[in-house]
């Protein structure tokens, strides 16, 4: 899976969004909030083109962060179920 097209990270003061852009305009219906943390990994994904899974962002999560492996894999698995949740996914 992916990031699906449109889909922008903005930081507005402490917090970070996306917000889905189509053609020349915002749809303010469609704004998501992140932590920090899952900004980063965002950002991370975006700017390698990585593929969305587990593995792939529990990896990233251990480079970056203090975290055990089995840990950071039970965190993205539910990140990622709330990505396909919200549609900031598409097939690659």
């Amino acid at each position: 899976m992916k990031l699906r097209k449109n889909l922008v990270l903005r930081k507005l003061g402490p917090n970070y969004m996306i917000v889905d852009v189509n053609a020349d305009c915002v749809d303010l219906a469609k704004v998501y909030t992140m932590n920090a943390t899952c900004a980063n990994l965002w950002s991370k994904i975006t700017e390698q083109d990585l593929d969305v899974t587990p593995e792939t962002l529990a990896g990233l999560l251990c480079e970056e962060y203090d975290v055990e492996y089995n840990l950071a894999l039970k965190d993205v698995c539910e990140l990622i179920d709330k990505w396909k949740i919200n549609d900031l996914l598409e097939e690659r």
